[in-house]
């Protein structure tokens, strides 16, 4: 597969990660492996014998939890391709994390009446908030990854 020519980086410019560009990647990490946490927690309640898992004070299918494990794994596995692509300055990845973040604080809606929720709404929050920052925009721009020399 051919690739786009890269072009040399200006030697002048500043490859440090600001304080916005940290905390977005952490909280994308946190996210990440929440959802990992979520893949096999539901893994585990899959095995569980005659459905006896309650969920919300409800008895649960195996359905659901099968379901929800294949959901968890590509929430994990979209969020390891996000975080790689944001260390690396891929100028779309900020519109990934900003559109993960919104995914997120909808998915938390639907849970707003327990902890859960309210976790997921936070940690949406703030790395939506974090990865909209001017320094963290700056972070990205103009880094692509086709740019740079493998």
């Amino acid at each position: 597969m051919r690739t786009r020519p890269a072009r040399t980086p200006d030697p002048g410019t500043d490859h440090s990660r600001s304080a916005t560009a940290w905390l977005t990647l952490g909280l994308l990490t946190v996210t990440m492996l929440a959802n990992l946490a979520g893949a096999i927690t539901s893994l585990l309640l899959l095995v569980e014998p005659d459905e006896a898992q309650l969920l919300f004070g409800a008895p649960v299918s195996d359905w659901f939890w099968g379901l929800s494990a294949v959901l968890f794994t590509a929430l994990t596995l979209v969020c390891a391709y996000v975080l790689r692509a944001a260390w690396h300055r891929d100028a779309g990845a900020g519109l990934a994390v900003s559109v993960l973040s919104l995914i997120g604080i909808g998915y938390s809606l639907l849970s707003i009446t327990h902890g859960y929720g309210w976790a997921i709404l936070v940690l949406s929050l703030g790395m939506l908030a974090a990865n909209q920052a001017a320094t963290a925009q700056g972070y990205y721009s103009g880094h692509a990854l086709s740019m740079h020399r493998a």
